[in-house]
């Protein structure tokens, strides 16, 4: 077969193992195995083809010419030196020429092709991805969109990447990038139309592996490394560019969403238009976020300028000693105490800082800075008036540390938390600013156990003050604000501690926080919340909403029309007076809640309609809930809980469980279902119409010598003046003598009904039903 000359043998792979020896000469190998449906998996390694396919192998020696025709399977073929002819065939093929100038065709199938300086190579049908290895060529300028400079020429791929060695060049690349290798300067331009005529819908750069989206928003994998700088102009869609680990240069992220990382080199990043993200990672980056609400990070410790330009923007530099600027929109800028310059620009800006020797201008808009002192000791003189380096600002919320400051606020307004130090407040809201504003809003945070006697005239603090709102912010401490003489809208949290807040003649807002708080409303429709902790709450006149909130509280609607909301959350057990207002109601919020009462007057509507599983619960002592003054609505049922409690229902049909301990059960009006629970108890009966006809009471679980059935507060015999006692007559049938009371054993099945005649004429005008059948004594009943 094989002679010592130039010999072209083809060679057919068979199901056995086969090896052949070219002998001397040129010889060039073709490789047949378009009829094996397993792919071939086979290396020349300089002269010596081995391979195996289906476990089977084949070894050819002295081969310097190499032709493979892959089959149906998915081939891995790898050549030499040579000039080396490799077919792929149908499937997703590894064809690699290595040396030479030779011809690679994947056929049909997701084939990954590497090709070398002379190679012409061919993707064919399916996904293909093409490795360009280049070696030296310093100073030149490689187009991977082109082909210009690479010294291969390639058709129908979809993913190219490239290895490149030996020198720093310039490498252009646009669509069908996948992986690059290597040194001089990056550009990556997605913004055009391919030669296929597609546009790229995202592009995703990770320098760590991640991936890339490109026209046909397929998605696959791209890596960057060892560039000294790059220009990166990202699509129009939502692009992800990180160069965290390649040189500095240019990012602009063009139209969408953007996320952009910098690099650990100096870079200048642009999110363009678009809702982006970007990240400075290097001493000194200028950021500019562009047209649409941006979010930009700077480095920590750095010198970077972050810029939002248009848009609402949030800017955040971190501890760095960089610019901020927040171009126009409504911006929230946040930086260290070494950021020299913070400019709100246009807009309703937030600035956050701490006290330093920074210039702040909040621009045009209604702006807010909030400055946070450090906590060592530096005195402070901050000037937030006109003419200072603070300007522009509209509110204030400031929070010094332990330095003795000196704090001039002109018309902005101020939310002032002093937590240590001799400090001077100097506050005058009488005047109006350059715009013709006046103030509308003073906040106070107050230091542990502070006081104020009344917000217009304190011994901590001197005001001029004739103004819209109040808002006071307690301490951790036993804070007293008082609010009575103002005639404001007042806001006031008590924070921690046993606070007393009270409120003045506006529509107050009052929340006591933590501790054991006295809250007082004052006129004005207010809202009043105790927070946790005992409260008492009164509500004065107005027409109030009252929240007791976790634990015991006392609750007082005073005169109005009140509201007493109660939630899902921990609410106590509340002693609940509605007041003097004729249509007080407690309010349940949500399904599966419970209304723990302590004792209740006053309220006329008890409103759960549009929620389930709600609950009146009284507490663990002796609790009378009389409910019949009250419409009940949605309410799932009443539980006095333990102790010995008093429930009276309402004109309703109620639910009544008295709980554990001596309960006295009255439903009053309606078919009412009542069980006593544990405990001798007492089920009261006082009107006879209210457990009659269409509305019967049922017992559920009375007990013979244990429990009572008191019919005392109904007079026997109408006939008769004064109050007359019931005559137990058993199960006999009535005799037309009014007064008499009787068992019946079979009108329902499975119960006793207990019947009254109160005229005497035979008919029922009382009926009460207890599940199961007894034998009952004039002892069973209270007369």
């Amino acid at each position: 077969m094989f002679t010592n000359g130039n010999d072209h043998e083809t060679i057919v792979p068979s199901g056995s193992a086969q090896t052949f020896d070219a002998l001397g000469g040129f010889d060039t190998v073709t490789i047949d195995a378009t009829t094996l449906l397993a792919g071939l998996n086979g290396t020349l390694l300089g002269t010596t083809w081995s391979s195996t396919y289906n476990s089977v192998s084949l070894s050819i020696a002295n081969v310097e010419q190499l032709v493979v025709i892959g089959g149906a399977g998915n081939d891995a073929i790898t050549g030499d030196d040579g000039n080396d002819t490799l077919l792929g065939g149908t499937g997703n093929d590894y064809l690699n020429g290595e040396g030479g100038t030779d011809l690679i065709n994947g056929g049909v199938g997701n084939d990954e092709i590497w090709a070398h300086g002379g190679d012409t190579v061919i993707g064919g049908a399916g996904t293909d991805m093409l490795h360009l290895v280049l070696g030296p060529g310093a100073g030149q300028s490689i187009d991977l969109t082109t082909g210009a400079g690479t010294g291969v020429t390639w058709s129908g791929f979809e993913r190219i990447g490239a290895s490149l060695s030996g020198g720093e060049r310039d490498v252009y690349a646009g669509f069908l990038l996948a992986d690059i290798d290597g040194a001089g300067c990056l550009h990556l331009d997605y913004s055009g139309t391919d030669l296929g005529g597609r546009t790229a819908l995202s592009v995703n750069l990770d320098v760590y592996g991640g991936t890339i989206h490109l026209s046909d928003s397929s998605s696959e994998s791209f890596g960057i490394y060892g560039f000294d700088d790059f220009d990166i102009l990202g699509s129009a869609g939502n692009d992800l560019i990180d160069i965290t680990e390649a040189g500095g240069g240019t990012v602009d992220g063009g139209a969408g969403n953007d996320t952009i990382w910098g690099s650990f080199e100096s870079s200048i990043l642009d999110g363009g238009d678009g809702h982006d993200q970007i990240h400075g990672c290097s001493d000194y980056d200028i950021l500019h976020g562009g047209n649409g609400n941006d979010t930009i990070y700077g480095y920590h410790y750095s010198l970077s300028e972050l810029w939002g330009d248009d848009g609402d923007d949030y800017l955040d530099s971190g501890d760095s000693d960089g610019e901020l600027h927040g171009g126009a929109g409504n911006d929230t800028l946040i930086a260290g105490e070494g950021a020299p310059l913070l400019d709100g620009g246009s807009g309703d800006d937030y600035i956050y800082t701490e006290l330093g020797q920074d210039r702040i201008y909040g621009g045009t808009g209604n702006d807010t800075l909030v400055i946070t002192a450090p906590y060592y000791h530096i005195d402070y003189d901050l000037d937030i008036s006109q003419g200072g380096d603070i300007r522009g600002i509209e509110y204030a919320d400031i929070t010094l540390a332990e330095g003795n400051d000196t704090i001039r606020i002109g018309i902005a307004s101020a939310y002032i938390d002093e937590t240590g130090g001799t400090d001077h407040l100097i506050l005058d809201y009488s005047e109006t600013d350059e715009n013709g504003r006046t103030a509308t809003a003073v906040v106070f945070d107050l230091a542990a156990n502070a006081s104020i006697a009344t917000l217009t005239d304190s011994s901590t603090i001197s005001c001029n003050l004739d103004l819209d709102l109040f808002t006071v912010i307690g301490s951790g401490g036993h804070d007293w604000i008082d609010g009575s003489i103002a005639t404001q809208a007042c806001t006031f949290e008590g924070g921690k501690g046993a606070d007393t807040l009270l409120g003045g003649s506006g529509n107050d807002t009052i929340t006591g926080g933590g501790g054991n708080d006295t809250i007082e409303g004052g006129a004005g429709n207010d809202r009043l919340e105790g927070g946790y902790g005992n409260d008492r709450i009164d509500a004065g006149t107005g027409n109030d909403i009252l929240v007791g909130g976790a634990w015991d509280d006392i609750l007082n609607g005073g005169s109005g029309n009140d509201t007493f909301l109660y939630g899902t959350g921990a609410n106590g057990y509340d002693m609940v007076d509605g007041g003097a207002g004729a249509a007080d109601r407690i309010l349940a919020t949500a399904d599966n809640v419970t209304i723990g009462l302590g004792g209740l007057a006053g309220v006329e509507i008890v409103d759960a309609d549009g929620h389930v599983g709600v609950v009146l619960q009284g507490s663990g002592g002796h609790n009378l809930l009389d409910f019949s003054g009250t419409t009940l609505s949605g309410i799932a049922h009443i539980d006095g809980g333990a102790g010995s409690d008093t429930i009276i229902g309402s004109a309703g049909d109620d639910v009544i469980i008295g709980g554990n301990g001596n309960d006295n059960l009255s439903g009053g009006a309606g078919g009412d279902i009542l069980t006593g629970m544990a405990g001798a108890d007492i089920f009261d009966f006082n009107v006879a119409s209210h457990s009659n006809g269409a509305n019967i009471d049922r017992i559920t679980d009375f007990v013979r010598g244990e429990d009572l059935l008191d019919l005392s507060g109904i007079d026997a015999n109408s006939g008769l003046a004064g109050d007359q006692d019931f005559d137990f007559i058993g199960t006999a049938a009535f005799s037309g003598t009014a007064g008499e009371l009787r068992a019946d054993l079979t009108a329902v099945p499975g119960m006793t009904v207990i019947l009254a005649d109160i005229n005497g004429n035979g008919a029922v005008n009382l009926e009460i039903r207890l599940d199961g059948l007894y034998s009952l004594a004039a002892t069973d009943f209270l007369l």
